[in-house]
């Protein structure tokens, strides 16, 4: 067990923070009154923290066993000084300019340094002299014992322990609570996993039906040396590049029918517009407009058929297509 201490004298503390304590202090500043702190590292009535106040400044000292710290919060920038009531300590607050800082002490001390504080303020501003200690020098300093560093760390160590259980068991909760939500959609799914109800055109169908469509393939496929049409790619940007017409029209018309079939076995997949395109780019060199027109809307109608947005491309080059048949 150990104790908190408050001071009326400079002289009352041990020599090494009374020597220390003194280098702090301005040539006219004059050491008022001064309380222990509560540190919850190392707290001892000799190594523990102090709020000393002066005619001028409130100044958190602390002398360790290495080094030395202090922070000083002039009165003139302290705008108020409260202390709240716990059910063992006191916290002291300062707050203004710069400045909001909280100390942990006992209930009298608290008390009597908030005062001393508030008083010396005031008299600051009138243009007093400094206030007096508020006990005598001679008096003997109260001593409250206080749970000592090594029962204060094993408070800590219970709190952290019961912190990590309760964790522990709320993610455990958790888990279970997933793991059964789990189980059960995959109850429903398999209950229901003869039809998919779903708002997707696809998933709406019958299972059979849905193989099916896995398993379409497209019957004229063997008309050209491709699986696909858009293996025909290359072939069709070679062809173009030497203006055979004939041969990439008709590659190209393959690729549509194609295109136009998978699209509906498959929405999903969409309709490729570049195959258009190409014709529609081919039949206006060869100046057969009413071909280009006739591949445009056949395009945009089945754009509409499978409620797609027609690509604005096309549709700006169907009417100018248009414009080219009125033009003849």
């Amino acid at each position: 067990m150990v104790s908190l201490k408050e001071y009326s004298s400079i002289d009352q503390l041990d020599d090494k923070r009374r020597s220390a304590l003194s280098s702090l202090l301005y040539s006219d500043e004059i050491f008022i009154y001064a309380i222990d702190v509560y540190d919850a590292v190392f707290l001892t009535d000799a190594r523990a923290s102090k709020l000393v106040l002066t005619n001028q400044r409130v100044i958190e000292f602390k002398k360790g066993f290495i080094k030395e710290s202090s922070k000083d919060f002039r009165l003139e920038d302290i705008a108020s000084i409260e202390y709240d009531k716990g059910y063992v300590m006191r916290k002291v607050t300062l707050e203004g300019q710069g400045i909001s800082k909280d100390f942990q002490t006992l209930e009298n001390y608290g008390r009597t340094f908030v005062t001393a504080v508030r008083e010396q303020i005031s008299r600051n501003e009138q243009g007093l002299d400094p206030i007096d200690a508020p006990v005598d020098d001679d008096s003997v300093s109260e001593e409250v014992k206080l749970p000592s560093k090594y029962g204060s760390i094993w408070i800590h160590l219970v709190i952290i322990v019961l912190t990590f259980w309760t964790f522990g068991i709320v993610n455990v909760a958790y888990a279970g609570y997933s793991y059964y939500k789990f189980k059960n959609t995959t109850s429903s799914d398999k209950v229901e996993s003869n039809t998919v109800e779903s708002e997707n055109p696809i998933e709406a169908k019958p299972i059979e039906e849905l193989k099916a469509r896995e398993e379409w393939a497209f019957d004229r496929v063997d008309e050209q040396p491709y699986n696909h049409y858009t293996d025909a790619v290359e072939d069709i940007k070679s062809l173009k590049r030497r203006e055979a017409h004939k041969e990439v029209e008709e590659l190209l018309l393959w690729c549509v029918d194609y295109a136009e079939a998978e699209c509906e076995a498959k929405p999903e997949f969409g309709l490729p517009r570049s195959y258009y395109r190409d014709l529609a780019i081919v039949y206006r060199k060869d100046d057969r407009y009413d071909d280009e027109v006739a591949i445009l809307e056949r395009y945009i109608s089945k754009c509409e058929e499978i409620d797609m947005e027609p690509h604005a491309q096309l549709t700006d080059r169907l009417s100018r297509a248009r414009e080219l048949v009125a033009e003849e």
